[in-house]
């Protein structure tokens, strides 16, 4: 009978795995590098962790809801049982079977060879407690129903007095989506693409739901779903600010333009390449901008598709929510309309120079108490070239304050010039 494989045998077998690469590649054959510490370090908390992640996403979560409880159940009294510690010596023997138990079974352990097992059982030591805290979370997740198949939820009503089922299929898949808040098991577009397709498949679900059920419970039904979604706000940290920060600076109109002209478009490339080793960082052609342009537009589209999501689900609230009978309003007036902003043929660069040098004027000319005060007046009362959504933010006035590029400077080096002499002549 087969013996059945659990999360920290799978990991152990891994273990054994890699030994056999470095034990044959590097002391017998001269292909790979010695293995270090510090690379032992790396393949347990990084590369093996990520592969165990994948793997039970992949291959258990898949399975029926009885087999995952069974998995996680053992894996867990596993995890106070197979402490590497204890079983080093079990490793060592796995790893020698795998190297010469087949074929030389008189083949006793060199001392490199050992030095080789002992390396990467201490590492997996180090990090034990990140393989402990990786399956809890995973357990925690499956009780929660947002791994395997969800139970339905049976809702009685008085109006139709049978069971019915209500579903959270697509919304436990796009809740699921929102796990990271950075790159790390997808590419940023591939994240955008998959989460609005998700989207579509919970908007149905939600309208399915609703005719189910009554309207009392339609309400909270929606709440719930809600709250849930709105506790992973938090997480969204990119503004569209950042987001026209990274598109003017590669020359993208719009971020829905990223995508066209793809052979010659450096966004898109980055945003649809996996997240670099960070080896790559010291390679001279490397661009440095590579790992926050992933994290901010993946932050981005984030807390893109929850708030879409809110605002759907806010709709239904709005829709399905009984019409309280109100008084008599007074007419309102319509709005004021604001005052047109002043056009200008400067750049944001060359208009936020323009008012540095204005504030830098001894003794002041501006009475304002703070640096923001004048930034929401320009951002408020001017615009400049290019795209009206591309003009003065608050944001980027406060950023271009202390970084003033070359090219604006001798702009206005020669204005001011032509000034200076105009003003001699009066």
């Amino acid at each position: 009978m087969q013996k059945e494989i659990y999360f920290f045998d799978e990991i152990e077998n891994r273990l054994v795995s890699e030994a056999y690469q470095y034990i044959m590649g590097a002391l017998y054959y001269d292909v790979v590098d010695p293995l270090t510490e510090s690379k032992s370090d790396g393949f347990v908390k990084s590369k093996l962790y990520a592969a165990m992640h994948n793997y039970f996403y992949d291959d258990i979560s898949i399975q029926p809801n009885n087999f995952i409880h069974k998995y996680l159940s053992t894996s867990l009294i596993q995890s106070k049982t197979y402490l590497p510690s204890a079983r080093a010596k079990i490793i060592q023997d796995a790893i020698w079977a795998h190297l010469w138990g087949q074929f030389e079974p008189d083949h006793e352990i060199t001392l490199k060879e050992l030095e080789v097992i002992n390396t990467l059982i201490g590492s997996y030591d180090k990090h034990f407690p990140l393989y402990v805290e990786l399956l809890n979370t995973l357990n925690t997740d499956f009780k929660a129903g947002l791994l395997g198949t969800p139970a339905p939820q049976i809702i009685l009503t008085p109006d139709k007095p049978e069971a019915l089922p209500i579903k959270y299929e697509a919304y436990n898949l796009f809740l699921k989506q929102f796990e990271y808040n950075y790159p790390y098991k997808t590419t940023a577009l591939s994240f955008k693409y998959d989460t609005k397709t998700y989207l579509d498949y919970l908007k149905t679900e939600i309208l399915e739901n609703i005719i189910t059920l009554n309207q009392d419970s339609r309400k909270p039904y929606l709440n719930r779903l809600k709250n849930e979604l709105h506790n992973n706000k938090q997480y969204a940290n990119t503004t569209q600010d950042t987001i026209n920060q990274w598109l003017e600076k590669y020359n993208i109109e719009s971020e829905e333009e990223i995508k066209l002209g793809r052979k010659n478009n450096e966004l898109f490339s980055i945003l649809t390449a996996d997240v670099p080793p960070f080896d790559d960082e010291y390679d001279e052609n490397f661009n440095k901008d590579t790992r926050n342009i992933q994290t901010d537009f993946y932050s981005f589209y984030y807390g893109f598709y929850l708030d879409a999501a809110i605002d759907f689900i806010n709709d239904q609230i709005k829709e399905h929510s009984p019409t309280p009978l109100a008084p008599t309003a007074m007419k309102q007036l319509p709005p004021l309309p604001l005052p047109p902003k002043l056009k200008t043929n400067l750049t944001v660069p060359q208009l936020s120079y323009l008012f540095k040098m204005l504030m830098d004027i001894k003794p002041p000319i501006f009475d304002i108490k703070s640096n923001k005060e004048l930034y929401q007046f320009i951002e408020a009362n001017f615009t400049t070239k290019g795209k009206v959504d591309a003009g003065p933010t608050v944001a980027k006035l406060n950023n271009l304050y202390s970084d003033v590029d070359k090219s604006t400077g001798i702009f206005w080096a020669e204005k001011l010039n032509k000034m200076l002499q105009d003003a001699r002549k009066i």
